[in-house]
C-alpha cells in the first residue's frame, strides 16, 4: 500500500469519526456541512469506510437519528447502501435493529428510494431480527414480525433460533412477545437444540 492510499484511508477514517461524532449528538447540521464539504464536491460513494468497513450510513444508522439517515438517503451528495456489511456482516439495518433504533428501522422498510434486505445475514449467521431479540428490543422485533417481511425460520450458523436469541437476552420483554406470538410456532423451536445441544 502506498503512502498516498494510507493517507486518504486515514483521511477517510477522520471523516467517519467525525460524521460519528456528529451523529451521536443528533447534529444534521454538522452531518450535511461534513457530507458537503467531503472530497471537493465529488459524490461520496456508498463503500468509503473505515478500518471496520463502516461507513457514515452505518453510524447514522446506529447513532444518528431518523432527519440524519433520511438526509443521507435522499442526499445527492451520497451514495448509501442500505445492506452493505461490515467486516462482521453487519449492515447499517443490523446495526439499527440491534440498538432498538425503530425509527429509523421503519423509514428504512418504508422508504421507496433503498430496498433494505431484512435477512440478510452477517458472519455469524443472525439477521437483524435475530440482533433485535438478542439485544432485547421488543419494539424493534415486534415491528420486524409484524411487517411480514422478515424470516422467522432462519437459524444463526450454530442453528440458533429466536427464542434463543431471546432467551440470551436474560430479559423477558422479547421472549413474553415470541410465546406469545401468532408469527411464531413456538412448540416448534422451544426444544430445538443448535450444534452444541
Amino acid at each position: 500500500m502506498s503512502n498516498s492510499q494510507l493517507e486518504v484511508d486515514e483521511a477517510v477514517c477522520e471523516w467517519i469519526r467525525q460524521v460519528d461524532g456528529a451523529c451521536r449528538d443528533g447534529n444534521l447540521t454538522e452531518v450535511q456541512d461534513l457530507v458537503e464539504s467531503y472530497a471537493d464536491g465529488a459524490v461520496i460513494p456508498s463503500n468509503t469506510a473505515n478500518e471496520r468497513g463502516e461507513t457514515a450510513f452505518h453510524h447514522a444508522c446506529s447513532h444518528g437519528t431518523k432527519e440524519i439517515v433520511k438526509y443521507l438517503v435522499e442526499s445527492d451528495r451520497i451514495d448509501v447502501d442500505v445492506n452493505l456489511q461490515n467486516k462482521k456482516g453487519h449492515t447499517p439495518f443490523h446495526h439499527a435493529s440491534w440498538l432498538g433504533r425503530k425509527a429509523i428501522v421503519e423509514y428504512l422498510m418504508e422508504s421507496d428510494r433503498i430496498d433494505a434486505d431484512v435477512n440478510i445475514k452477517d458472519d455469524d449467521g443472525q439477521t437483524a431480527l435475530h440482533l433485535a431479540c438478542e439485544h432485547n428490543n421488543a419494539e424493534t422485533a415486534k415491528y420486524l414480525l409484524e411487517s411480514g417481511r422478515v424470516s422467522i425460520t432462519m437459524e444463526g450458523n450454530g442453528g440458533s433460533t429466536l427464542i434463543y436469541h431471546a432467551c440470551q437476552s436474560r430479559r423477558p420483554d422479547v421472549l413474553e412477545y415470541l410465546v406469545q406470538s401468532s408469527h411464531i410456532n413456538v412448540d416448534a423451536y422451544i426444544n430445538k437444540q443448535d450444534k452444541e445441544g
